[in-house]
Protein backbone atom coordinates (compact mmCIF):
# COMPACT_ATOMS: atom_id res chain seq x y z
CA UNK A 1 0.00 0.00 0.00
CA UNK A 2 1.32 3.13 -0.73
CA UNK A 3 0.51 6.30 1.61
CA UNK A 4 1.03 10.28 1.26
CA UNK A 5 0.18 13.28 2.88
CA UNK A 6 -0.50 16.63 1.90
CA UNK A 7 -1.29 20.05 3.18
CA UNK A 8 -4.33 21.98 2.51
CA UNK A 9 -6.20 24.90 4.21
CA UNK A 10 -9.78 24.39 5.72
CA UNK A 11 -11.09 27.65 7.04
CA UNK A 12 -8.22 29.34 7.25
CA UNK A 13 -6.23 26.30 9.58
CA UNK A 14 -3.94 23.45 7.68
CA UNK A 15 -4.92 20.53 7.52
CA UNK A 16 -4.13 17.05 5.68
CA UNK A 17 -4.96 14.63 3.41
CA UNK A 18 -4.20 11.37 3.98
CA UNK A 19 -3.70 9.12 0.95
CA UNK A 20 -3.65 5.60 1.14
CA UNK A 21 -3.72 3.00 -2.80
CA UNK A 22 -3.71 -0.68 -3.11
CA UNK A 23 -4.18 -1.46 -6.60
CA UNK A 24 -6.79 0.75 -8.22
CA UNK A 25 -8.13 1.63 -4.98
CA UNK A 26 -7.77 4.64 -3.20
CA UNK A 27 -8.81 6.22 0.11
CA UNK A 28 -8.38 9.68 0.94
CA UNK A 29 -9.14 11.17 4.45
CA UNK A 30 -9.01 14.99 5.72
CA UNK A 31 -7.14 14.91 8.95
CA UNK A 32 -5.80 18.32 10.88
CA UNK A 33 -2.88 16.14 12.15
CA UNK A 34 0.36 15.05 9.62
CA UNK A 35 0.88 12.22 10.65
CA UNK A 36 1.12 10.24 14.27
CA UNK A 37 -2.44 11.79 15.42
CA UNK A 38 -4.33 10.80 11.69
CA UNK A 39 -2.67 7.12 11.77
CA UNK A 40 -3.87 6.92 15.34
CA UNK A 41 -7.52 8.17 14.50
CA UNK A 42 -8.00 6.94 11.19
CA UNK A 43 -6.59 3.17 11.98
CA UNK A 44 -6.31 2.27 8.40
CA UNK A 45 -2.66 1.27 9.00
CA UNK A 46 -2.73 -0.24 11.94
CA UNK A 47 -5.25 -3.02 10.04
CA UNK A 48 -3.04 -3.01 7.19
CA UNK A 49 -0.90 -6.64 7.37
CA UNK A 50 1.40 -5.95 4.43
CA UNK A 51 3.70 -4.18 2.94
CA UNK A 52 3.60 0.25 3.35
CA UNK A 53 5.52 2.22 0.94
CA UNK A 54 6.26 5.54 1.98
CA UNK A 55 8.70 8.69 2.53
CA UNK A 56 10.44 7.68 5.49
CA UNK A 57 8.50 10.11 7.69
CA UNK A 58 9.23 8.88 11.05
CA UNK A 59 5.41 8.36 12.14
CA UNK A 60 5.18 5.63 9.62
CA UNK A 61 7.84 3.11 10.74
CA UNK A 62 5.66 2.76 14.06
CA UNK A 63 3.10 -0.22 12.67
CA UNK A 64 4.16 -3.28 13.50
CA UNK A 65 1.60 -4.95 11.91
CA UNK A 66 3.19 -4.20 8.73
CA UNK A 67 6.41 -4.15 6.65
CA UNK A 68 8.15 -0.91 5.58
CA UNK A 69 9.43 0.02 1.93
CA UNK A 70 10.77 3.32 0.84
CA UNK A 71 9.62 4.96 -1.92
CA UNK A 72 11.65 5.37 -4.58
CA UNK A 73 11.62 9.07 -5.50
CA UNK A 74 12.23 9.38 -1.87
CA UNK A 75 15.29 7.57 -2.01
CA UNK A 76 16.57 8.99 -4.87
CA UNK A 77 15.79 12.70 -3.43
CA UNK A 78 18.09 11.41 -0.55
CA UNK A 79 20.95 9.96 -2.71
CA UNK A 80 20.69 13.67 -4.69
CA UNK A 81 21.30 15.81 -1.75
CA UNK A 82 24.25 13.21 -0.37
CA UNK A 83 26.01 13.63 -4.01
CA UNK A 84 25.29 17.72 -4.10
CA UNK A 85 25.84 18.38 -0.49
CA UNK A 86 29.05 16.00 -0.09
CA UNK A 87 29.64 14.81 -3.68
CA UNK A 88 29.76 11.03 -2.12
CA UNK A 89 30.56 8.64 -4.42
CA UNK A 90 28.74 5.84 -3.30
CA UNK A 91 25.50 7.81 -3.32
CA UNK A 92 26.36 8.67 -7.34
CA UNK A 93 27.01 4.71 -7.99
CA UNK A 94 23.94 3.90 -5.92
CA UNK A 95 21.91 6.14 -7.70
CA UNK A 96 22.92 4.65 -11.14
CA UNK A 97 21.89 1.80 -9.75
CA UNK A 98 18.47 2.44 -9.05
CA UNK A 99 17.43 4.23 -12.22
CA UNK A 100 19.31 1.10 -14.34
CA UNK A 101 17.30 -1.43 -12.48
CA UNK A 102 14.11 0.54 -12.56
CA UNK A 103 14.23 1.12 -16.47
CA UNK A 104 15.27 -2.65 -16.68
CA UNK A 105 11.75 -3.57 -14.64
CA UNK A 106 9.73 -0.90 -16.02
CA UNK A 107 10.11 -2.01 -19.57
CA UNK A 108 8.91 -5.36 -19.04
CA UNK A 109 5.78 -7.26 -18.81
CA UNK A 110 6.62 -9.07 -15.91
CA UNK A 111 7.86 -5.73 -13.96
CA UNK A 112 10.21 -8.38 -12.41
CA UNK A 113 13.69 -9.35 -12.41
CA UNK A 114 14.80 -13.12 -12.95
CA UNK A 115 16.93 -14.81 -9.69
CA UNK A 116 20.44 -14.43 -11.39
CA UNK A 117 19.31 -10.46 -11.93
CA UNK A 118 18.23 -10.30 -8.46
CA UNK A 119 21.74 -12.04 -7.52
CA UNK A 120 23.67 -9.58 -9.23
CA UNK A 121 21.75 -6.47 -8.37
CA UNK A 122 21.96 -7.35 -4.44
CA UNK A 123 25.80 -8.06 -5.15
CA UNK A 124 26.48 -4.58 -6.60
CA UNK A 125 24.12 -3.41 -3.74
CA UNK A 126 25.75 -4.72 -0.64
CA UNK A 127 28.93 -3.52 -2.74
CA UNK A 128 28.19 0.05 -2.43
CA UNK A 129 26.85 -0.31 0.30
CA UNK A 130 30.50 -1.55 2.06
CA UNK A 131 32.12 1.31 -0.36
CA UNK A 132 29.98 4.00 1.24
CA UNK A 133 30.35 2.83 4.83
CA UNK A 134 34.21 3.44 4.13
CA UNK A 135 33.25 6.88 2.73
CA UNK A 136 31.08 8.50 5.22
CA UNK A 137 33.48 10.30 8.20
Amino acid sequence: MNVDETSMRVEKSKHWVHVYSVGDITLKRLHPGRVKEAIDEIKFIPRYGGVIVHDCWPSYFSNEQSADALCGSQLMRELEFAINSNDYAWARTMKRLLKETCAKVSSRKSKRLNADEYASLEKRYRNILTRGIAELP
